[in-house]
């Protein structure tokens, strides 16, 4: 409810701004050389609520275009992506490479200038019209170049997926996205700074909102003016902030997994509606799978989950638990596949399995010996989860 009534005070300010009178000159007026002609998506919301999203499909001619989103009371988000510059992406997407994506945040009443040119594989542009146009121009600038190699490195991650999950090496998959993060960071490192150097400033608030890191977020949100923290951006902060402060309780869930230290006991359903309690196991050597139906490479290793059960399935409880998914997609693909482990769904709240064991990709096999007692955690399909239970097992 709380949504939709920001929705109807953003179209009711929307009108109120519309019934006023017609400007004389558009809000934004865009000009970029390079650009071909034919449609351009322009996308645009408050910044208090992403999800009042206005979307609209303008014509580019000679590399000009403009617009007048309808302004409220709040600065807008404005991201335009010209249509000639959208590709396809691994699940089949349409998105704008970083390189090419024009986004920046305009105050009310503004009038925005954007001049841009497609050059080195990157579209450049400048904003004029206030020194906050200029400086998110600016720091989107500094970061160019690693925004053109990112592009790439995502484009080159695509065609790898293109070629079918069986035929591409999941480490050198991995390689890439490690490189890719650390590009990216090389992005926010820079919004951080500005972030400590503005810590007065809007602007400041909405780069914090850009942060992936839950420790660059809590130190950067500490450091900033109460009239930023507890501002227009209030209630997004404070959303951000409690995302950020379970995740590194997910982190802090992770490290106490180490060898013989005991796994959180846990209930679970099976997809047949029987609990399931891991201490029944405490005997036995135990694999916990935590998985997914929409995860490929939880599926490309069923093949090999299944050979180890015929191998060790005597010795060890296997038990998958799948995770973000709907019951009937693990019935079905459970019977498809012809899984013979027990199956269980994970729980929610206090009884999210997987938060307490700190997964945080997958699929994530996690070792146990007798007594509950860890053993190994193994991310990823990785020969190492089969090769600790070779040894185990002699």
């Amino acid at each position: 409810m709380k949504n939709n009534l920001k929705s109807i005070a953003w179209t009711l300010g929307a009108l109120a701004v519309l019934t006023t009178g017609c400007r004389q000159k558009a809000a934004v007026e865009v000009e970029i050389e390079g650009l071909q002609d034919g449609p351009v998506y322009v996308h645009y919301a408050p910044v208090t609520d992403l999800s009042a999203v206005v979307d609209d499909t303008l014509q580019a001619e000679d590399g000009k275009f403009s617009f007048s989103p309808a302004i409220g009371e709040v600065p807008l988000e404005i991201r335009i992506e010209p249509a000639a510059d959208l590709r396809v992406d691994r699940r089949g997407r349409l998105s704008v490479p970083m390189s090419h994506r024009i986004r920046f945040w305009m105050q009310p009443n503004e009038q925005v200038r954007l001049r841009g040119s497609y050059e080195d594989g990157c579209l450049n542009y400048m904003l004029r019209g206030s020194k906050d146009l200029e400086a998110q121009a600016a720091l989107r600038g500094s970061v160019k170049g690693v925004l053109r190699e990112y592009s790439l490195m995502a484009r080159a991650v695509d065609s790898l997926y293109g070629l079918g999950i069986d035929n591409i090496d999941e480490a050198y998959v991995d390689s890439l996205y490690a490189e890719l993060s650390a590009r990216m960071e090389t992005v926010h490192a820079a919004e951080q700074q500005f972030v400590r150097t503005h810590a007065g400033h809007v602007l400041s608030g909405l780069y914090l909102l850009e942060q992936q890191s839950a420790d660059a977020f809590l130190e950067l949100e500490q450091g900033l003016q109460a009239g930023v923290r507890d501002g227009l951006l209030k209630e997004r902060i404070a959303e951000a902030k409690a995302y950020f402060e379970r995740r590194k309780q997910l982190e802090a869930n992770a490290a106490a997994l180490v060898q013989d230290a005991v796994a959180p006991d846990f209930t679970l359903t099976d997809i047949h509606g029987k609990p399931v309690r891991l201490s029944d196991y405490a005997k036995r050597y135990v694999v916990l799978d935590f998985w997914g139906t929409w995860c490929p490479w939880c599926i490309k290793g069923m093949p090999e989950m299944k050979r180890y059960y015929e191998k060790y399935g005597r010795k060890v409880t296997f038990i998958g638990i799948a995770c973000r998914d709907r019951l009937d997609k693990v019935q079905d693909l459970v019977k498809k596949e012809k899984l013979p482990w027990l199956s269980v769904m994970n729980g929610e709240g206090d009884n999210d399995v997987s938060f307490r064991y700190g997964v945080s990709g997958y699929p994530t096999k996690v070792i146990l010996k007798p007594g509950l007692k860890v053993e190994k955690v193994v991310l990823g399909e990785d020969p190492v989860f089969y090769e600790t239970l070779d040894a185990l097992m002699k």
